[in-house]
């Protein structure tokens, strides 16, 4: 009962990132914004598949291992993607933004492939004991350090730049991305110390990292740094007998 349970658990996130991503591709009006945000809930997706092999499917050391470690691919892209959609936002000179996105992809990609082959240098995670190695018993490396430091740049950043591009008057609602930023990194520093109230509360590293990063962004959305086209109705009943609707998917 307590497996079904979990695979039930497993089923209603992974339809609520689903549903998450058409969401994001019918109501984001800027292109490349959109894409990146899709993108990232295909990541979140793809990270609760992951989580859902290796605690279903992987009985055996070795592919409870190699899931792990495929954690980091999402971990380590989400907050990147996250600051490129920030960033191509409003933005004209949109060859030097992609410049600079290609830069950060390939920063992730050399830290991806260093949590990949850590069996090889041990820079991310330490290991006591003989292969095949455990997630139950390890210790952090200089590399684990730089990630996080990495991740928390990037989601910083990337709210700094949609305050900085925001057209709302006021800006007064803009503490709803950092309400789960701050709890991101409370939690995160929380597992990092192995506090055992996070563990009972809060120990599935996959729910929590995913639903925070995901009211990250759809608190953006609310509070109107990320512009979506789902109030467009209320516009046409305010402008009194304007015969317009949608048309297209560039909106």
């Amino acid at each position: 009962m307590r497996n079904l349970a979990d695979q039930c658990r497993s089923c209603i996130y992974l339809g609520m990132y689903c549903a998450w991503v058409i969401y994001l591709g019918k109501h984001v009006v800027h292109k490349k914004t959109r894409r990146c945000l899709t993108a990232i809930g295909c990541l979140m997706v793809f990270w609760f598949f992951v989580r859902t092999v290796k605690f279903h499917i992987f009985h055996d050391p070795l592919g409870e291992h190699i899931c792990w470690y495929l954690y980091y691919i999402p971990m380590i892209l989400i907050p990147i993607l996250g600051l490129a959609a920030a960033m191509f936002l409003g933005e004209k000179e949109e060859e030097k933004t992609v410049r600079k996105v290609i830069i950060l992809l390939t920063v992730a990609a050399i830290l991806i492939v260093s949590v990949l082959t850590n069996d090889l240098h041990q820079l991310v995670f330490r290991f006591s004991k003989q292969p095949p190695f455990s997630d139950k018993d390890y210790s952090y490396g200089i590399v684990f350090m730089v990630i996080q430091g990495w991740i928390l740049i990037c989601l910083t950043g990337m709210e700094i730049i949609l305050i900085r591009k925001s057209r709302i008057p006021g800006k007064k609602q803009f503490w709803l991305p950092v309400i789960p930023g701050i709890l991101l990194l409370g939690w995160n520093i929380g597992n990092i110390l192995r506090l055992p109230f996070i563990k009972i509360i809060a120990g599935d590293m996959t729910a929590v990292c995913c639903l925070l990063m995901a009211a990250i962004f759809q608190g953006c959305i609310l509070c109107g740094l990320i512009q979506t086209n789902n109030r467009y109705f209320e516009l046409f009943q305010t402008s009194g007998g304007l015969d317009a609707e949608i048309t297209d998917h560039s909106f």
